[in-house]
């Protein structure tokens, strides 16, 4: 079934309520769509994108890890390249990557931190220190 037989059928299926579904899909092609175009405009060694994810920034291969929170932990604590690679078990190439991603794309991040800030806010839960 493609994209345009699911945006016709769904709502008759299950009537005018529905439509938050055809919204959910929508979503869903136009996060598809923003990946892919990251993920292949930039070729990257060591990042890819999740797709368990909502976020469309990269991830360490083969790790559930952000490349973001490699970058912001390392500036929080100031580490050093090589005892950021040695705290996450990453080649130094990785941390010199990831660091050249996230300044590349510091506006993507946040966005993202602070789309991720809302929808916490929005459960209740209050991410500030205290």
């Amino acid at each position: 079934m493609n994209n345009m037989t699911q945006i016709v059928l769904i709502p008759l299926l299950l009537g005018l309520g529905a439509y938050w579904l055809l919204d959910l899909i929508r979503l869903k092609n136009k996060r598809d769509q923003a990946r892919q175009a990251v993920e292949h405009s930039l070729p990257w060694r060591f990042l890819e994108a999740s797709w368990q994810s909502w976020k469309t920034q990269l991830y360490v291969r083969g790790h559930r890890l952000p490349a973001a929170v490699v970058w912001t932990t390392m500036k929080a604590n100031e580490l050093t390249v090589e005892q950021a690679a040695d705290n996450w078990n990453l080649p130094v190439e990785a941390i010199e990557e990831i660091i050249r991603y996230c300044e590349q794309n510091k506006s993507l991040l946040e966005k993202e931190a602070a789309e991720e800030l809302r929808l916490l806010k929005e459960k209740g839960i209050d991410p500030e220190l205290k």
